[in-house]
């Protein structure tokens, strides 16, 4: 006698979990219900393209962790995570939809009205329904979601941060697009201006850092609190002659020690771009405006 198949999955990256993700979790759910099985998502520990084509592979919004976190907090059904390696890319659809019903329990595959698997990149959904149907299970195309924030997908909200807007993204997502990483010693600039700064190094080569300029924060230290912040990403040309891009937050009110923690960014607001300056005091002074207009910012979102 064979496992019983008692789970209706999904399958795709959920890259950012954003706003369209959730209403076609809650669609995937729905089914659920009305069959009476338990709803699955199955999701990749990297993104397919980092084997199939890693020049092409894009960045992500979010890690596998924190992806994993975001489903299990907004989805009542069960989370896979698999490793999409050498041996997974092989898999045909119906090898995969196989491997899903004889490990998993995976009697109906939900898909999405544009989606795809299997290394043959079957193009018409009656072949899936004819490959399941051999297989002893059934496959759901869903209607295209289309959530309360409009048609979003991962890619649309990677090019918003891409160009540094993080408002838009904050709709899109749900919520204020964040970068974590642990504070490293920097060349201390910042606090011969008076505006002591945490140099981040962001923990996930893969993960999006949004586009270069001041932006207006919030900060999650390691204990759990919350703090007002001026971030500024980019590669300093007023101070430094180097390319490389940095990260570097001015916690408001805040002397304590956090060499080597690590930190959670949220971007509430872009101030403005970054640029050169012609001399450290006209730096200065607009550090202090750019303090002002975060404050300002942080205010008005109850941050």
């Amino acid at each position: 006698m064979g496992r019983e198949l008692d789970k209706i999955a999904a399958v795709g990256m959920f890259d950012g979990v954003h706003c369209g993700h959730r209403a076609m979790l809650s669609d995937l759910s729905d089914e659920a219900r009305r069959r009476g099985l338990k709803p699955m998502v199955v999701t990749f520990l990297r993104h397919p393209l980092e084997v199939v084509n890693p020049a092409n592979a894009p960045k992500l919004l979010t890690t596998a962790s924190e992806r994993r976190e975001m489903l299990e907090r907004c989805f009542a059904g069960d989370v896979v995570m698999l490793d999409f390696d050498d041996a997974l890319r092989r898999l045909t659809a119906r090898d995969f939809m196989a491997m899903l019903r004889d490990k998993y329990g995976v009697g109906v595959m939900y898909m999405g009205f544009n989606h795809r698997f299997g290394s043959d990149r079957l193009q018409d959904a009656r072949q899936y329904h004819d490959i399941a149907r051999g297989l002893g299970m059934d496959v759901v195309v869903g209607t295209e979601s289309i959530a309360e924030c409009g048609n979003v997908s991962s890619s649309r909200v990677r090019s918003m941060l891409e160009n540094g807007d993080v408002e838009q993204a904050r709709v899109a997502l749900g919520r204020c697009y964040s970068i974590a990483g642990r504070v490293v010693p920097g060349k201390r600039l910042g606090r011969k201006l008076g505006f002591p700064t945490a140099n981040i190094e962001v923990g996930e080569k893969q993960k999006l850092v949004p586009a270069a300029g001041v932006y207006a924060c919030r900060v999650t230290l390691v204990d759990g609190s919350n703090h007002a912040s001026m971030v500024n990403i980019g590669c300093r040309p007023t101070v430094d002659d180097g390319d490389a891009v940095s990260v570097e937050a001015h916690i408001f009110d805040f002397s304590g020690d956090i060499y080597g923690e690590e930190v959670r960014l949220e971007f509430v607001k872009r101030l403005r771009d970054e640029r050169r300056f012609d001399s450290i005091e006209s730096l200065t002074t607009q550090l202090h405006a750019d303090a002002v207009q975060a404050r300002k910012a942080l205010e008005q979102k109850g941050m």
